[in-house]
């Protein structure tokens, strides 16, 4: 999401620069960042200088305490947004009662220092709520309301966000994820890794996706795990059915953080079936690189998101294996909701049915994502068109 960002923002402001604060990164992952095209900011470390700073901060204008906020969070949130003339969230799903407060209140003060200071909060399309805790609900609508936007990725969000906010609030709106428009590496990057790897390219080929959220989920450990166990016995359907498997992981950290990391999956799903035209892609390739692979997949089963968004983007056929109404919402303008199943629902026969199913009609079904990605495509590009008016608006009023 912050390469599409990246990307599509700075085509429409030419010589924008991009920042990430240095408390959103796993450790040590700076370095990775800044190759990427990312500078990474934040309030000053040293103790003595962070003091000096935080001082100055707020002899310009004293900041209140909200709620669970210290005024400290607050002062350090106004120090980062003074380096920067506008503010992009890009969380994904991150804002709801599974989570809690924490992000909640760091977003709210990072919204309340741009506001301060005359600069917008974006909060790009993402999944929302529930909200049904009365302290989340006081920190989240907190949050919303000084941002200049406040995006939800699919309708069932959207009501989330509209019961929290009051209906038609005017700062919230509902847009695709942006991922749609992120661009892969070439299809034969991706061809050429899966040759290496020793797939057999003379046959179709079935992608699976793992979700280490998935996996957390389940109960069992190891190959033993609830969920890998029903992803094995997929995987072995699927070869039954003709095809080659590719098991793709879709986040990977830098660091081998094997809890954060969609590789353990992966290497266990490849232990349990055990045969040769099942591989497990365990390089670290980037995002880009990934989005190539699936491009060369026929159909794609995913517990991650953005790898099914990978895979509708680009006209594949997708069956989710999910753990929250963003999977369901994410099929449904595709006409494919029927085959979203929840991780309370993993029946083995009923997977394999539904597999079946959609393998025997993939052809019609790949026909029918193109006219709604033409929409979803549009969208995207009047979200962004107008991101950048604001941002590039603002700039000319500062100067």
């Amino acid at each position: 999401m912050v390469r599409t960002v990246q990307a599509e923002l700075g085509r429409r402001i030419p010589g924008a620069t991009f920042a990430i604060p240095h408390d959103s990164l796993f450790p040590n992952t700076a370095p990775l960042a800044e190759q990427a095209g990312l500078k990474t900011i934040g309030a000053t470390r040293n103790p003595r200088k962070l003091g000096k700073q935080l001082l100055a901060q707020w002899l310009r204008r004293p900041w209140r305490i909200v709620g669970d906020i210290s005024s400290r969070d607050e002062l350090e949130q106004g120090l980062v947004v003074r380096q920067v003339d506008a503010v992009i969230d890009i969380a994904g799903y991150a804002y709801g009662d599974t989570w809690g407060t924490k992000r909640a209140i760091q977003s709210g003060a990072c919204a309340r220092a741009a506001a301060e200071q005359g600069k917008p909060y974006f909060y790009l399309p993402q999944a929302w709520g529930p909200f049904d805790d009365i302290q989340n609900q006081a920190a989240f609508r907190a949050a919303c309301r000084p941002a200049e936007l406040v995006c939800a990725r699919d309708q069932r969000s959207l009501e989330h966000l509209e019961r929290l906010l009051e209906r038609g609030v005017s700062n919230v709106d509902l847009k695709p994820d942006v991922a749609f428009r992120f661009q892969g590496l070439d299809r034969q990057f991706g061809r050429n890794v899966l040759a290496e790897m020793g797939v057999d390219l003379s046959l179709p080929i079935i992608g699976v996706s793992p979700n280490q959220k998935m996996y957390e989920r389940a109960a069992g450990v190891g190959t033993e795990n609830a969920y890998i166990v029903k992803l094995v016995e997929l995987c072995r359907f699927a070869r039954r059915l003709g095809a080659a498997v590719v098991i793709l992981p879709h986040d990977i950290q830098p660091n081998d953080m094997g809890c954060y990391d969609d590789r353990l999956s992966c290497s266990l799903v490849d232990q349990g079936t055990n045969d040769p035209q099942v591989k497990a892609m365990t390089r670290r390739l980037p995002a880009e690189g990934i989005k190539s692979l699936i491009a060369n997949c026929d159909l794609v089963v995913g517990s991650r998101f953005h790898a099914l968004v990978g895979a509708l983007s680009q006209g594949i056929p997708a069956m989710a294996l999910g753990w929250s109404h963003k999977y369901l919402e994410l099929l449904r303008p595709f006409g494919l909701e029927k085959f979203v199943v929840g991780i309370e629902n993993l029946d083995t026969d009923n997977l394999q049915e539904l597999l079946a199913e959609l393998w025997r009609d993939r052809t019609a079904a790949a026909r029918g994502l193109t006219a709604p990605l033409e929409t979803i495509r549009r969208d995207v590009d009047q979200l962004f068109d107008r991101v950048a008016s604001r941002i590039a608006g603002r700039r000319a009023l500062a100067a």
